[in-house]
Order: structure tokens, then C-alpha cells, then sequence
């Protein structure tokens, strides 16, 4: 138990993210902030807050990690949070010089139907990947017309599977919206010593033998 000492002691000399017991720090050190989620089955919690300022966002959603970014990012920034770019859950998905140079929709249509073309030249097809061992899990690039979709364990072929529109946004960089409205999920190929591979979601997919 910690007597005598107020939030602005509490976060002092700490030079860089760490936790401690139940409550962690982020940000930079001259910049501090204290964080703590929560996660229960149907809940996820988030408590972002400096010496001066902070936010508490309660959501009944096992998917609400994805509205308390968006909520504790608009807070930071609508009200100044100092350094607020330098806190983890602000970090984001696709940098900036990931980006194409001239989004899609401000290219002629010819222009912008090149870039989906080369993007599915890149990443069209079956690509695979192991959950625990047991369960395979695939999903499919493919292109119909002048747009991208991506098929998340069969899609259209089972009942239980996912269609998405896959915008492209780089050169290997794309994303699609799991519900509308809502968040978007970033795809990636990404190219390495084992040949080319997809990540979706943070999880990584080869292409299917």
C-alpha cells in the first residue's frame, strides 16, 4: 500500500513502458502515463490517464479493444494529451510511408485498377496457416472486376465463412472491415526468408501447397 504520495510520485522515474502490480506506465519518460485494461468474457476495459487528465471506457463487447482505442485516441488528441502519440494503444496499424503515394481514389480509374491488379498478382490465392496444431484455418485472395475480396476460412463456400472487400492502401499493405461500422483489419504481405506470406490480423497465413 502506497501512503504520502500522489499519482504525480507514483509515475516518476520510470523510464520506459513497464507494470507494475495491477497498474502499468507508458508513454515517454518525460511524458508519462498510467494504463490498465481488463478482459472478461463479453467485457473489456480500459483506463488510460497523466497527471492532469484521463479516461475510464467500460464495454460490454469481447471485441471492445477495438472502440476503446478509437475512444481513448479521439480523447488524447480533441484534449491535448501531451506526447499522446507516444502511447502504445495510439500506435498505428499501417505507417505512414507504407502508404500509397496518391490514394486509390484519387487515382483515374485505369491507374487505380492497376494497383488492385498488381496487389492480387501479389497476394491472390489459397493461403493456410495451423491454430494449436489441429485446426487449419485459410483464407483466399481473389479479384472480381476492379475489386479485391478476401475469403476468411471458406467464405462464400461455407456457411460459417467470411467475405470482405480488401482495399489496398500500399503497395503491401491492405484492409477490410470486419463489421460495418467498425474497425478495420490490416493484411500484409510480407516477404522474407522463406518466401512470400500473408498477415491478417496479426496472424500469418502461407500460401497453400
Amino acid at each position: 500500500m502506497m501512503k504520502g504520495t500522489d499519482e504525480s510520485e507514483k509515475v516518476t522515474g520510470v523510464k520506459e513502458r513497464a507494470y507494475g502490480l495491477g497498474i502499468g506506465i507508458d508513454g515517454k519518460a518525460e511524458s508519462q502515463y498510467f494504463l490498465h485494461d481488463g478482459e472478461l468474457d463479453g467485457v473489456r476495459t480500459c483506463l488510460r490517464g497523466n497527471r492532469d487528465k484521463g479516461v475510464i471506457v467500460l464495454t460490454n463487447s469481447n471485441n471492445g479493444k477495438h472502440l476503446y482505442r478509437e475512444i481513448v485516441g479521439s480523447v488524447a488528441r480533441v484534449y491535448g494529451w501531451p506526447e499522446a502519440d507516444a502511447l502504445s494503444i495510439m500506435e498505428a496499424k499501417v505507417k505512414q510511408e507504407e502508404y500509397f503515394s496518391t490514394p486509390l481514389n484519387q487515382l483515374p480509374l485505369d491507374q487505380a485498377q492497376m494497383k488492385v491488379e498488381s496487389w492480387a498478382d501479389r497476394a491472390a490465392g489459397t493461403w493456410v496457416t495451423l491454430d494449436d496444431e489441429s485446426k487449419k484455418h485459410s483464407v483466399d485472395v481473389y479479384c472480381e472486376g476492379s475489386k479485391l475480396f478476401i475469403d476468411i476460412d471458406g467464405g462464400k463456400a461455407q456457411e460459417e465463412g467470411k467475405t470482405y472487400e480488401l482495399l489496398p492502401l500500399g503497395e503491401k499493405v491492405a484492409c477490410f472491415r470486419l463489421h460495418s461500422p467498425g474497425p478495420y483489419e490490416v493484411c500484409r504481405v510480407e516477404e522474407g526468408g522463406e518466401g512470400i506470406s500473408i498477415n491478417v490480423g496479426g496472424v500469418k497465413y502461407t500460401r497453400a501447397s
